[in-house]
């Protein structure tokens, strides 16, 4: 291979993990502001209850997180205060300590359950940010989800519900109904939504054509969607003759955005190449070498 291909086949694992995670929303993005614990001066003795003004946890997560799990009361006031919270920094803190105990914790789930379906945005928002401490193979988790993805018309809002659903196995049957939502979705006008909806298939629609969805989506007018589809193939090993033909259309046409173009370049190493389409992966891997990518 020639040093322009030997210099794109180096960078191949790191650039296809971040343009897959670009996709998959990460999960941190929308939680509050990092822990307080960061930058507050407070021992870490300190508490809520440390004096009756005080809206502070300490410094030390891992001791809050046990005197939390060792303590009903504390965690009824930490529950308390991170409901009406509205300084960013001490809700962060309050996140963290909550989600540092919410994985044998029954109470914190059913209050993080009812908070995201609270009608007002911002207290939804911060029940959502405490649900992404539990995986989806929690049903209950899972059909919240489920459900409110079914239930809305919001791009940016879908946005954040799609990127919550981390992969976990689950049963089929179990899986089925936030299959069917992704399916919907993948045609949503919103081409971010389609984007999001795209690569979380890849993870959780186990019993469909995933070659026929990544094909779908690969011939999308948004070169986010497209970009979603060559990260879904990056991602799957999914391999036909037409996803290759369309990998060497978006790497030899002009009007390919230069990330778009990265993408496909590296896609198109896991698949064989002709001398014919050698020369067209070639070329197109010289032209990413005088572009700027964004990822």
């Amino acid at each position: 291979m020639s040093r322009s291909g030997t210099a794109i086949a180096a960078t191949a694992v790191v650039v296809a993990g971040i343009a897959i995670a670009w996709f998959w929303v990460p999960r941190s993005e929308h939680a509050p502001a990092p822990p307080a614990a960061q930058t507050a001066s407070q021992s870490p003795a300190t508490g809520p209850e440390a004096s009756p003004g005080s809206r502070s946890v300490g410094d030390d997560l891992d001791s809050e997180v046990q005197r939390l799990r060792d303590d009903p009361t504390y965690l009824q006031r930490l529950l308390a205060m991170y409901a009406s919270e509205t300084d960013l920094d001490t809700r962060g803190a309050l996140l963290a300590v909550l989600r540092g105990a919410a994985d044998d914790n029954e109470e914190i789930l059913r209050f993080a359950l009812d908070l995201a379906d609270d009608p007002d945005p911002a207290r939804r928002g911060d029940g959502l940010a405490l649900l992404e401490a539990y995986p989806l193979d929690n049903a209950q988790v899972r059909e919240l989800l489920t459900r409110q993805i079914g239930e809305e018309d919001d791009p940016q809002m879908l946005g954040r519900l799609v990127g919550m659903l981390e992969a976990a196995v689950v049963p089929t049957e179990d899986a089925a109904p936030l299959v069917e939502q992704l399916t919907r979705l993948r045609q949503h006008p919103d081409p971010g939504v389609r984007a999001a909806s795209v690569m979380q298939s890849v993870s959780w629609d186990k019993g469909s054509d995933l070659e026929e969805v990544l094909h779908q989506a690969i011939l999308d007018a948004a070169p986010q969607v497209r970009q979603a589809a060559i990260g879904g193939i990056t991602a799957s090993g999914a391999r036909s003759p037409r996803l290759k033909d369309a990998l060497l259309a978006i790497a030899a046409d002009p009007a390919s955005g230069n990330d778009e173009r990265f993408a496909a370049v590296l896609a198109l190493q896991d698949f064989p190449l002709s001398r014919a389409e050698y020369a067209i992966y070639l070329q197109a891997a010289r032209m990413t070498e005088h572009g700027d990518h964004d990822h």
